[in-house]
């Protein structure tokens, strides 16, 4: 079958999770023999938690042996036209850019990832499968719980501007799904609340991942486990999300101070890995001679192999962590906060 594959941005397995399933995905699709073409949404000055920018990740896709035909994105740009529904839906911009695209590729199908593709696919004429991740109102909802406000009138008038315009946006949602021929959600409470929300038969899609060990994974860990020295601990994430930022924080408040008291403050090594810088207070309420920022890296392998326990204590009922399963393909010892049970009923 003829499959093009949309994508807000290049799928790749090193800069996130949503590149990760998309990357999983297209994996998947050429795997099972369909004449796979993805078509990433590009803006120009494109750049992942690496800062390498789109040109490498668009050669890793045509290595692995997929056409792509990357469509430039003008979400970004000053000039693009500005409509409500585009103040919401950047990429509604890049429609018509889109509609050719797939016209040139001809597929049977269009298998659409997340809601900045969906949002760009409206104009599509081939029959569209919708699989999308956090719905667009909730992170700003969260963030705005997370941070400092405003005091008298003007919180008030922030708190509704903010409400009114995540109900705006989960409408706008719902209806662009509703245009779609399939759909579902890439977290089990999710595709509840979009079936609640109006979109007959949006599924719960489980997130595909790598196998990179296999069936090897039991010795890895036994040998690791032999020459292992003071307890390791791993929390992942790119710095700058607000999931991440959670946990985080939760992590430095109340985790922290019980490692110490638990095991001493030189007993335990914390790698926190991810691009971006992340808030200086967050930075400062972390020094501690346990706790390295280790950055971004384009292999997690070690980081996971290595770690004895890949700590994940985000509050934030927001989508699937992708970094639980991404853990258990690498045998980890997953310790979870209870909210991720929601995205991920299976646990």
């Amino acid at each position: 079958m003829r499959i093009a594959v949309l994508a807000g941005g290049v799928p790749n397995p090193t800069s996130g999770g949503g590149a990760l399933t998309a990357w999983s995905v297209v994996h998947a699709l050429a795997d099972r023999g369909h004449e796979v073409t993805v078509l990433p949404l590009v803006p120009p000055d494109d750049a992942d938690p690496s800062g390498l920018g789109a040109g490498r990740r668009l050669e890793a896709l045509r290595d692995a042996g997929v056409s792509v035909l990357p469509v430039p994105s003008r979400a970004g740009e000053a000039g693009a036209a500005r409509s409500r529904s585009t103040d919401l839906f950047p990429t509604l911009v890049d429609a018509g850019a889109v509609r050719e695209a797939v016209a040139a590729v001809d597929p049977e199908v269009v298998f659409v990832y997340h809601f900045e593709a969906l949002a760009a696919s409206r104009l599509v004429a081939a029959p569209r499968l919708a699989a999308v991740g956090d719905p667009p109102h909730l992170p700003a909802l969260y963030r705005w719980r997370a941070q400092e406000k405003p005091s008298g009138p003007r919180r008030v008038r922030a708190e509704v501007a903010v409400r009114r315009r995540a109900r705006r946006q989960r409408r706008l949602a719902v209806a662009l799904l509703r245009e779609c021929d399939a759909a579902g959600a890439f977290a089990a409470h999710h595709a509840a609340e979009l079936r609640r929300a109006g979109v007959p038969g949006c599924e719960y899609l489980r997130t595909p991942i790598p196998d990179p060990i296999g069936p090897a994974w039991r010795d890895e860990r036994e040998r690791r486990a032999a020459a292992a020295g003071r307890p390791t601990i791993l929390l992942v994430g790119h710095l700058s999300g607000t999931v991440t930022l959670d946990g985080l924080r939760a992590f430095a408040g109340e985790i922290l101070p019980r490692l110490d008291a638990a095991l001493g403050r030189d007993g335990f090594e914390v790698r926190i890995v991810g691009g971006y810088e992340g808030p200086p207070s967050l930075r400062e309420a972390l020094s501690h001679p346990a706790v390295l920022f280790c950055g971004h890296t384009e292999d997690a392998r070690e980081e996971f192999l290595g770690a004895d326990v890949l700590l994940v204590p985000n509050a934030i009922p927001l989508g699937v962590r992708v970094r639980i399963l991404s853990g258990f393909s690498y045998a980890c010892c997953v310790v979870s906060h209870a909210a991720n049970e929601l995205g991920i009923p299976e646990l």
